[in-house]
């Protein structure tokens, strides 16, 4: 969805989108727990941002991050917690991105059938 703050750089924007997923997660979490089943390990969150996941493993990166706002740090507190893991996806297998950007036919076939939402092909019976 769309972010209600302006980011300054790809990786703020990344680290802000993770910190929404956090909370989603979170709740999950919760909801689980309620329904009585905890979960034995922590929640994969997957990003193809590498200086996004550096930032949550290592908050202490102040001088270019300073100006994120608080609220997102809380993300580095869930990854201590282990309720939250997250971890590198190459961005070819980053199937978020069927939703959000425009991409190449070979890769866009690849990541729709990667989620079977094309039809296998049919094969005729050999005579």
């Amino acid at each position: 969805r769309k972010q209600n703050c302006i980011s300054t750089s790809t990786t703020e924007s990344e680290y802000v989108a993770a910190g929404s997923t956090t909370k989603d997660i979170i709740w999950h979490r919760w909801l689980f727990t309620n329904l009585r089943y905890k979960p034995s390990q922590a929640m994969h969150l997957l990003s193809d941002n590498q200086s996004t996941i550096r930032l949550v493993h290592n908050p202490e990166f102040h001088y270019r991050t300073k100006h994120i706002d608080v609220i997102y740090h809380f993300i580095c507190e869930h990854q201590h917690l282990d309720e939250i893991n997250i971890q590198y996806v190459n961005t070819t297998a980053q199937l978020t991105d069927l939703l959000t950007k425009t991409l190449p036919f070979d890769c866009f076939y690849l990541l729709c059938n990667s989620i079977s939402l094309l039809p296998m092909p049919s094969f005729e019976p050999a005579h």
